[in-house]
């Protein structure tokens, strides 16, 4: 469950249900849900896995082009941002090398 806003109709409940496939929009509730799925579908619900995937590639390419101080505080952001999106750690070894970077 997730606190926020409803991804169909915009209410803030306290507690929302997740989409299973992508765990990212939030909905109030089965009604909402199904009136948002087609849209839904079509346009956002990149499978979980699929997402975690993607954004590793995009920490990992930021790792490698990295250059500068202020380059990776932004790869840091981005593991911060994934952390908080996904709910899940980006890979320790690649915030060891953000974080060493950043000190």
């Amino acid at each position: 469950m997730s606190d926020g806003a409803c991804g169909h109709c915009g209410k803030s409940a306290g507690k929302l249900l997740r989409c299973s496939r992508c765990k990212a929009t939030a909905y109030c509730g089965k009604e909402c849900q199904n009136a948002s799925w087609k849209q839904h579908k079509r346009n956002s619900c990149l499978p979980f896995e699929d997402r975690i995937t993607r954004i590793r590639e995009t920490v990992d390419t930021a790792i490698h082009e990295a250059t500068d101080r202020e380059d990776w505080r932004q790869v840091l952001a981005l593991g911060k941002q994934a952390e908080e999106d996904l709910e899940v750690a980006p890979d320790d070894w690649a915030m060891t090398v953000v974080l060493v970077n950043t000190a």
